[in-house]
């Protein structure tokens, strides 16, 4: 069974890859005291609205549900819309996105050095209709495993290049770097 796919197997993404500086250059200045907002598993969910609402004015990161406030989010876009003042802030990041039209949940996520997400799953996978993409825009010595048939498959991410998969799967991520590790993490429906 493959585990971790490719531009090449999903080529309608590859214009993420194509504009990796673009994003990259977007990622909004992370700033921990200016943090006030933290979301639940499952806020993109059932309570996706009252997230959104919440955002609705935000500039900054927000706190994400695991890893002891050492992981967070910026979230950009919510089923094809932007989220807050993402449009703002990334112009051309959001252009790109919306371009490609078939966006669940979209933005980036920041890891500190020496930290992990533990292993979980998420509703991104065939059952959805959809899979995960995650494409490393800082840091390095960071990884994404997958646990199948008890055996933990190990994915090292590499500058500008996407690695899809199906998070239905038990995962986890690491941060072994001394840096911050940032990725733009897409949630994307298939055709």
């Amino acid at each position: 069974m493959k585990l971790f796919y490719t531009i090449d197997d999903y080529p309608k993404m590859k214009i993420l890859e194509d504009n990796y500086e673009i994003i990259k250059n977007e990622i909004p200045e992370f700033i921990f005291e200016n943090i006030n907002i933290k979301r639940t598993r499952d806020d993109w969910d059932e309570k996706a609205t009252n997230l959104i609402k919440s955002l609705e004015n935000n500039k900054d990161w927000i706190f994400s549900w695991q890893a002891e406030d050492r992981w967070f989010s910026f979230p950009l876009m919510y089923k094809n819309c932007p989220i807050g003042l993402s449009e703002q802030i990334c112009p051309n990041t959001i252009k790109i996105l919306k371009s490609l039209g078939n966006i669940k949940t979209c933005g980036f996520t920041l890891l500190y050095p020496k930290s992990s997400l533990g292993i979980h799953t998420d509703d991104v996978g065939p059952s959805f209709n959809s899979m995960a993409l995650n494409m490393l825009l800082t840091g390095f010595n960071s990884d994404l495993n997958i646990y199948y048939n008890n055996t933990e498959y190990k994915h090292i991410h590499e500058y500008g290049k996407a690695v899809i998969f199906n998070s239905e799967l038990l995962h986890s991520a690491s941060n072994n770097g001394i840096i911050n590790r940032i990725i733009l993490y897409v949630d994307f429906e298939l055709f």
